[in-house]
This record gives structure tokens, sequence and C-alpha cells, in this order.
């Protein structure tokens, strides 16, 4: 599953991933596209609002990462722009 829609499949406390389970009957499980986390419908509130925390900082440290890159990138656009403009 794409890692925007992680969460939203799981639900708060794991609540969707729990009534899709109990209305079909199948014992379900939500993986990311990575495979790094996991859910399943059997896991209690605990486990599942752990595993929605650790998602949160992955993503959260992603969008510092590409802040910092874009920084960076502009830094380095500025420096070059003045230096063309000393030529």
């Amino acid at each position: 599953m794409a890692a925007d829609q992680f969460s939203l499949a799981i639900g708060r406390g794991g609540q969707n991933v729990r009534l899709a389970a109990d209305l079909t009957g199948w014992k379900i499980k939500v993986v990311d596209l990575g495979g790094e986390q996991e859910v399943s419908s059997e896991d209690d509130e605990a486990v599942i609002e752990n595993t929605l925390e650790e998602k949160k900082d992955d993503v959260d440290e992603k969008v510092e990462e590409v802040k910092e890159e874009k920084k960076e990138a502009e830094e380095e656009k500025k420096t070059e722009d003045e230096v063309e403009e000393k030529e």
C-alpha cells in the first residue's frame, strides 16, 4: 500500500482494518510498499497506534530531508547567479 494511504487504510486505532475484517470474516494485513510497516486486524489498538506513530516519524524525517535539500539547492543557485552577475 502506498505510504500516503497507509494510515487511512488502518484508521484511528485500527478501526478501519478491524471493521473490514469483521465485515468480511477475514484476517486483514496492511503492509506499506516498502514492507517496513505492517498492521493486522488482529493487532490491539496500542500496537496499531505505535506503528502509525513510527510511520509518522518516518514521514516527518523525510519532509525535513527534502526541505534541507531544497534550501541547499536554493543557496547553490543564488551563489551561481551571483558569480554570473560578476562576470
